[in-house]
């Protein structure tokens, strides 16, 4: 899912949150990870391209589908129970349900938008196939026509 709509959408669910928490602060965290779950695109660029990203090209790599490898290692479901674990070890619970909300909701919205392969989003997954897109995604994305 483009950025854009990540920020509409954190908007529209941190919102949500503050009209049921009360929490300006937990609500504004819940916004920052609903959005900010994509930094691991950077990370994925970084570790192919070996430069840091900028710009057009680091759009166009991943809305061209120019990569070979999906790491998005932020994109894995395996992290909920380790956020609500470790959140409620060092963490209030409204921090924490604001944390698990904004990361949720991204992973769902993504899901929901970009899944052909329903075990795309699991990085035990990811990592038995050795991260290579083409079985992450589900499907040869090299032989598509881009528009």
């Amino acid at each position: 899912m483009r950025p854009k709509y990540h920020f509409i959408f954190s908007i529209i669910i941190s919102v949500i949150f503050f009209f049921i928490t009360g929490s300006l602060f937990s609500s504004l965290v819940c916004f920052l990870v609903g959005f900010f779950t994509d930094l691991d695109h950077f990370l994925d660029y970084l570790i192919v391209n070996k430069k840091i990203p900028f710009g057009k090209d680091f759009f166009d790599y991943f809305y061209e589908a120019r990569f070979r490898k999906i790491y998005l290692f932020l994109h894995s479901v395996e992290l909920i129970p380790v956020i609500y674990f470790l959140g409620n070890i060092f963490l209030d619970r409204i921090m924490v349900y604001a944390i698990l909300t904004g990361f949720i909701t991204h992973l769902a919205f993504d899901y929901i938008k970009n899944t052909q392969n329903p075990l795309s989003y699991f990085l035990i997954y990811r990592i038995l196939v050795n991260f290579d897109a083409i079985k992450v995604l589900g499907f040869d994305f090299t032989s598509e026509e881009k528009d």
